[in-house]
């Protein structure tokens, strides 16, 4: 409720819209998402699983079974539809994430995957949501790199943290740039409508 107030208090307008960190949601994210009055959240990623890469992915295997087109969550879970006021958005996956880490890491399958997402568009309208952080767009190549261990099992440990951390920094920086924008040409060749998360729920469920 801080960050929110703060954010507000910066920008001088109202933030309905949120994404856990990491996308790591409990039972209680939808309830506590209502309560601090945000009506848009975009943290479940359907059917997307995450191997390796995303520490605490066995939290997520929740991911696999949810709605795949926005939904209105149900209060007390937010994996499930409901009647509450807050709307779902789920990120796009092909079982493999679709978002700017995997888009550095893997730019042939990302290529392939957009295709994948733009026949299930024309096929049931599904918005495709992209999720891409600005740091993947800024060279850190200078900045030391704490690589923190968060677990202590051995193999965990390799996986999770040490072969997480180098991955991630692969093509990042300038080295992203074009296949950013190849992303966007293809979506603007393809005639779709870059909007808003605000604009989309305002359109489809409170218009």
């Amino acid at each position: 409720e801080y960050s929110k107030k703060l954010l507000e208090d910066i920008s001088g307008q109202e933030v309905i819209s949120f994404r856990a960190p990491a996308l790591r949601v409990a039972d209680i994210t939808a309830k506590a998402l209502l309560e601090t009055g945000f009506r848009i959240d975009s943290s479940i990623a359907s059917q997307r699983f995450d191997f390796f890469l995303s520490f605490g992915s066995r939290q997520k295997l929740r991911f696999l079974n949810a709605p795949r087109l926005p939904y209105r969550v149900n209060k007390n879970n937010i994996f499930k539809k409901g009647q509450s006021k807050l709307v779902e958005l789920p990120l796009s996956a092909t079982l493999i994430p679709y978002a700017g880490t995997t888009m550095r890491l893997m730019p042939l399958i990302t290529s392939f995957q957009r295709n994948l997402l733009d026949v299930e568009t024309k096929m049931n309208g599904k918005p495709v949501v992209f999720v891409i952080h600005p740091n993947e767009l800024i060279d850190e190549d200078d900045q030391a790199r704490t690589i923190k261990r968060r677990s202590a099992n051995p193999l965990a440990y390799v996986l999770n943290d040490l072969l997480r951390a180098k991955l991630k920094v692969k093509n990042l920086g300038e080295k992203a740039l074009p296949l950013y924008e190849s992303l966007i040409a293809f979506y603007a060749k393809h005639d779709y409508h870059f909007s808003t998360m605000h604009d989309y729920v305002d359109r489809v469920f409170d218009g």
